[in-house]
């Protein structure tokens, strides 16, 4: 049964339900008592609706690739002159941190998962995981350095971070466009230049190291893009 055979019998199907006094919850959410069948009609219309075509499929998206949960890094729809388009992507494996490049015609759908925010605690980093808290019910959760390595730059222990969820396990944080951070090592500042046209590296307190203006002195709070890790200015 094709995707519109499904949405038709829904649709008259609603038409019918709309009538109904007496109710009951299904599985899906949708408050209906037309039997089990017509449930399972449901969950079988959401379960093909779940499938996005990779047209609609966005970076930070998670989708289901060979049985594995994906992290979008990229996905791009490209039309060579004379050629049939096609979708570029590149996608982050949440149980190796492998990146896969995979390259499929427009046409093609995945699974887009649900998931959840949460905001949790950086606690510490250890045995390859970075361990997070949640401040209210105290529970850790590990998630391993490799599903992170877009992140890990900017992970500073002590600090709140929105934590994603799929299928209830976090898998990703989700960064802000930029964050405020310190300066821990850098080359002495130069007096009198504040054009920022020459820059210098220095060290933030992650580990990480930046490209800042030649006047940026240890200690100072920085702001930084969490997209290029490009200097953005004072805090």
């Amino acid at each position: 049964m094709g995707r519109s055979e499904v949405a038709a019998i829904l649709n008259e199907s609603l038409i019918l339900a709309i009538k109904i006094e007496s109710s009951a919850e299904c599985e899906t959410g949708i408050f209906l008592d037309l039997g089990g069948g017509f449930c399972n009609l449901f969950r079988l219309f959401f379960k093909i609706m779940a499938n996005t075509t990779v047209n609609n499929i966005k970076r930070k998206n998670i989708i289901r690739y060979n049985n594995d949960l994906c992290l979008v890094l990229e996905c791009q729809v490209r039309t060579p002159p004379n050629n049939a388009s096609y979708c570029q992507m590149e996608l982050r494996s949440l149980a190796s941190g492998r990146v896969i490049p995979v390259r499929t015609n427009i046409g093609a759908s995945f699974d887009v998962l649900e998931n959840s925010i949460r905001q949790l605690e950086l606690l510490y980093q250890a045995d390859g995981n970075y361990v997070f808290s949640d401040a209210e019910t105290f529970e850790e959760f590990p998630i391993p350095a490799a599903t992170l390595k877009d992140s890990e730059g900017f992970l500073i222990e002590g600090q709140t971070y929105d934590i994603l969820f799929v299928e209830e396990k976090p898998v990703s944080v989700n960064l802000p466009a930029s964050v405020n951070v310190k300066v821990v090592e850098a080359p002495p500042a130069i007096k009198g230049d504040t054009s920022g046209n020459a820059q210098k590296a220095v060290k933030i307190e992650s580990g990480l190291t930046v490209m800042v203006p030649l006047f940026i002195k240890e200690g100072e709070i920085i702001r930084i893009s969490t997209e290029d890790k490009s200097y953005l200015g004072r805090a």
